[in-house]
């Protein structure tokens, strides 16, 4: 395999099917990589022993019992990409949307919670999150990336071409950003040659009927 986005101007042209089939694999691949990438370092909460968790006990006084954490954002983070590797993907979504309810200012939650619905189809909601997660993250070129994948689902050419530029120019180096602006471009011109048929076509029919 080529790398994540192999599909450049000499692809030939192949059934809708299998074009969806090619694209949503090269979707699901790019938004798990997307989703590692992100990752923010989670910590383990080292264990106590018991007399540091529960303190020194004097005479017959009951050690104190310690509370249970409350899950941090990253644990959320965490579980719900876990779930998503289950393919629970219901559960995935609710710890994402936990994540970002403890932790709104940071990009994470909304990044795997985007990158989630739109392995699942679910574009119009994916979009809008990409968008918050890049609010808080505008340096980030896999964010910009993956927001353009979001507009190419929705066959929005022109805003998927932005959002790849903006990638590449944050990370010139970029092998996915760059496949992808490959991809757009031959997907492009492939759009506007059929356009050009179909109008060619068109007013030699009309020519043709007042023959």
């Amino acid at each position: 395999m080529r790398g994540v986005f192999s599909i450049t101007a000499t692809t030939p042209m192949i059934d809708q099917r299998e074009r969806f089939s090619r694209f949503h694999f090269v979707l699901m691949i790019f938004c798990l990589s997307l989703m590692a990438s992100c990752e923010s370092g989670q910590t383990g909460h080292a264990t106590a022993s018991g007399e540091q968790a529960n303190g020194q006990v004097a005479g017959n006084q009951k050690p104190a019992k310690a509370k249970p954490e409350k899950p941090s954002p990253d644990d959320h983070l965490a579980m719900g990409s876990w779930f998503w590797s289950q393919k629970a993907f219901d559960k995935a979504e609710a710890e994402f949307r936990e994540a970002i309810e403890q932790h709104p200012e940071s990009s994470h939650g909304y990044a795997r919670l985007a990158g989630l619905l739109l392995t699942r189809n679910q574009v119009g909601e994916a979009i809008p999150l990409y968008q918050e997660a890049i609010m808080r993250d505008p340096k980030n070129p896999k964010l910009f990336a993956a927001l353009s994948i979001a507009y190419l689902h929705q066959s929005r050419y022109s805003m998927a071409k932005s959002m790849a530029e903006e990638a590449l120019k944050l990370a010139p180096d970029m092998a996915q950003a760059r496949k992808l602006n490959e991809y757009i471009d031959a997907k492009t011109a492939v759009v506007e040659r059929t356009r050009s048929t179909d109008a060619a076509d068109a007013s030699s029919n009309a020519a043709n009927s007042h023959e």
